[in-house]
This record gives C-alpha cells, sequence and structure tokens, in this order.
C-alpha cells in the first residue's frame, strides 16, 4: 500500500475553522444538533479538534459542563461552517482514491486488474460516506419535495415505456413484476417450506437480474458458495445439476455452457456466510459490485435469514437475534437504496402433509407461519410464500412440481398469488402453460 502523504491532505483541511466551529458550540450548545446533522466526528482533520468534538457531544448528551475553549468569535453561521468542512473532508476521501495510484513505482508493479479493482473500492467507499451522510439527517417537507417530484417523474417515464422503476422480475414469474413495478428499495421476505425450491428459486431470480446488467450479492448461509455457482450455469443452459454431482454426465456441455454463461453472469457475486461475516463487510463488498457495474442499484440475497442469526449471538434470545438482523438488512437496504432478498423458513405447522381420506383443499402456509413471525412479518416491505400443491390436485408430472406463489404483503402493490411450475431436476419455475 502507498502510505497517504499526509502534507498533501492539509491542502484540503482548514484547523482554523475547524476550531471556529468548536468555539461556536461552545458558545452556543443549541447548535451542536444542527452541526450533527451535517458533519460526521470523522470529518475533524485535527487530531485534537477531533477530541474536543467528541468531549462537546458527550458533554451535551449527558447534561454535564461543556470543556472551555479559548477561539475568537466568528460571524459565519454553524451550518455553513460544517458544510465548509463536510466538503474539505470529502475532498480528503477523494484523495485517497487516487493517493494509492498516484506512484509511478506503484503502477508499475501492479497488474491493471489489481489497480482498477483498488480504485473501485475506494470509490466505494466515499460513496457509502455520502450515502450514510444523507440517511442521518432529517428533512423538512419542503427539502424532501423537490427530489420526490423528481423520482415520481422518472418512474412516471418508465412505466409509459413499460419499463420497472424498480429491478426488473423475470417474466418467467408471470405478473409478480407488475405486482411490484420491478423489485423496490427496500426488504422482502421469501418464504416456504423445505423442497419447495427457495433456493433454487433465488438463484434464478439471481441469474437473470445479473443477466440484465444488475449487480447481485448472494450471501449464502445454507449452500457452498461453489455449489450455488454449479446451479447458477445449469438454470442457465437447462443442465441437471445433480448429474455432475453424481457423476454421471460427462463435463463437456458443462464446460461449454461456463464458458458461454459465465462471462454474461459476471455480475453475480457469491459470498459464504460465516460468523464473522457482518454489515458494514457486506456494504463494501454491494458497493464495490454496483461500482464494477456502474450502477446505483444491487440486489442483496441472504440464504437464509434464521442461519445467519443464529451465527450472530448479540443476544441470548434467538427472536431478539432476527429481529436484530432484520433491522440491520433494513439499514442496508436504506443505505444502498436497492432491494434486500431474504429467505426465510416456515415453522413446521405450516406445511403438515394431509393424510389419506382427509377432506379441504384450503391453504396452510401463510405470512403468520414465517419462524419469529412478529419481527419479519411488520419490518418487511413485502412478503411471498411458496406452497406446494399436493400431488392429488396437480396438473404436473414428476419430478415438476405445482407451487403456488402468494404475495401476502406488499407496500408497493396489489397482494394475490401467481402459480408456478417447478421443475426440480433443472432448478427452473415457469408459469403453466394454458
Amino acid at each position: 500500500m502507498v502510505t497517504e502523504n499526509v502534507e498533501f491532505l492539509k491542502a484540503f483541511s482548514a484547523p482554523e475553522k475547524e476550531k471556529a466551529l468548536l468555539g461556536a458550540l461552545v458558545a452556543q450548545p443549541g447548535n451542536f444538533w444542527k452541526v450533527v446533522e451535517i458533519l460526521p466526528q470523522e470529518a475533524f482533520f485535527e487530531a485534537e479538534h477531533h477530541q474536543v468534538f467528541q468531549e462537546i457531544s458527550k458533554a451535551i448528551q449527558g447534561g454535564t459542563p461543556l470543556p472551555s475553549l479559548e477561539v475568537e468569535s466568528t460571524h459565519l453561521p454553524v451550518e455553513e461552517l460544517a458544510n465548509e468542512l463536510l466538503e474539505l473532508y470529502q475532498k480528503r476521501l477523494l484523495v485517497g482514491v487516487v493517493g494509492k495510484l498516484s506512484e509511478w513505482e506503484y503502477i508499475k508493479a501492479h497488474p491493471a486488474k489489481k489497480l482498477l479493482l483498488e480504485l473501485a473500492e475506494e470509490v466505494g467507499k466515499a460513496q457509502q460516506v455520502n450515502r450514510e451522510l444523507q440517511s442521518s439527517r432529517m428533512f423538512s417537507i419542503g427539502e424532501l419535495v423537490p427530489g420526490i417530484i423528481s423520482e415520481m417523474q422518472k418512474r412516471w417515464e418508465f412505466r409509459r415505456e413499460g419499463k420497472a422503476f424498480g429491478i426488473p422480475i423475470s417474466e418467467n414469474f408471470g405478473k409478480l413484476n407488475s405486482m411490484f413495478g420491478g423489485l423496490q428499495p427496500g426488504i422482502h421476505c421469501l418464504a416456504a417450506a423445505p423442497g419447495c425450491g427457495k433456493t433454487s428459486l433465488a438463484i434464478q431470480m439471481a441469474c437473470e437480474t445479473a443477466m440484465l446488467g444488475w449487480p447481485v450479492v448472494f450471501i449464502s448461509f445454507e449452500e457452498d458458495v461453489a455449489r450455488l455457482a454449479l446451479k447458477g450455469i445449469c438454470y442457465m443452459a437447462e443442465l441437471v445439476a445433480t448429474d455432475y454431482e453424481k457423476g454421471n454426465s460427462d463435463v463437456t456441455r458443462l464446460a461449454e455452457a461456463a464458458g458461454t454463461y459465465g462471462k454474461q453472469l459476471c455480475h453475480l457475486h457469491f459470498q459464504q456466510g460465516t460468523k464473522k461475516l457482518d454489515l458494514p463487510q457486506v456494504k463494501a463488498k454491494a458497493l464495490q459490485a454496483m461500482n464494477r457495474a456502474s450502477t446505483e442499484k444491487c440486489l442483496v440475497l441472504v440464504d437464509y435469514l434464521q442461519k445467519w442469526a443464529a451465527v450472530k449471538k448479540d443476544f441470548s434470545d434467538f427472536r431478539h437475534n432476527v429481529a436484530s438482523l432484520v433491522g440491520d438488512l433494513r439499514e442496508l437496504s436504506l443505505n444502498l437504496k436497492s432491494p434486500v432478498l431474504m429467505i426465510s423458513n416456515l415453522a413446521r405447522d405450516a406445511y403438515k402433509e394431509k393424510k389419506p381420506g382427509e377432506t379441504g383443499q384450503g391453504r396452510q402456509a401463510s405470512m403468520a407461519h414465517l419462524k419469529e413471525s412478529g419481527d419479519i412479518e411488520f419490518a418487511c416491505d413485502s412478503v411471498l410464500v411458496m406452497e406446494k400443491i399436493p400431488r392429488q390436485n396437480s396438473n404436473t408430472t414428476p419430478p415438476a412440481r405445482d407451487i403456488k406463489l402468494s404475495i401476502d404483503k406488499n407496500r408497493y402493490g396489489d397482494t394475490g398469488a401467481i402459480d408456478l411450475v417447478f421443475f426440480a431436476d433443472k432448478g427452473k419455475f415457469e408459469v403453466p402453460k394454458k
């Protein structure tokens, strides 16, 4: 790594203005709340000023005496000072973006691919700071209205052109795209009993999203990422993944499919879930994927929620771990302005098989059967529940299965149900042919 040039960074600092702002806060503590909405404490370049700001913050929030500070009075409004220091802080971040690539010897010693990746990562860090600064601010209606009008105009234009404003959903899922207007920013839950194909559906959605040029970060606590990649390639080429896993098929067609679809799926990224994986790491990886794809949105997939919560262990109560993780994923979605789709299990009583001779075809699985349902149900923007149709009511021939995909909650449109056929051997879902 190239050491940061501190002297160069000083050109983008203003110690006197930092001191003036601190003095203004000591003189008029009521201005503190205006400043913290604009300026993060990391924006103070001088270590001494950073420490004083922390002491002021602690004193104001704790109701204790403020530290003494001798400075000349300033006539500049604190908001103006804070914004000037924020501008300098952001420029220092940009200096960090090019800092590693500013030395000729460093450039010569490393391959271009590595240099471009480092550049993308540093840009991602700078963008993340900007996003978090925006998400932490409090806005009046007047400040929000111009952005709202602009956003709604974009959505109107997309709709007139027959496009979804959110990340598009494949036509293989029927009217799901029109019901949601694409996958909108927010957290979405896909729940099902074992054997319904929820991971296969997620793989299909991930592949088709990546094929459209949108980056996807698929976090798996359930299966090995190499197996998921195999499933993705086989889905695209309509091959049977289990044939290769069992050694029953020659790999010639698989190798050809990998050569064809590997490049087309370049925006699909897999991350193995471990107990060490945390949300800041996921943010960084998502931003890196967005920078590589030159997009402002991405799709984050989590397979699956309860397994991630099980390794977090922030609380002794498992339900509290689930609630904490769901809250973290919502914050991730807000910061990235992107959809997060999390897979969830259903409680066992949602998929009890009917015994021979029992009557009734009423639906069993529903949003109420989500494990830790209260936290998930109320936090999510949408909840989709998959349910196997009993064989006696099915028109498909094994290994195909009839699946009902019910949209039990949808903040972006209508609820309802979609009939699908799951070709389990190929890991593919389609709308049944009439």
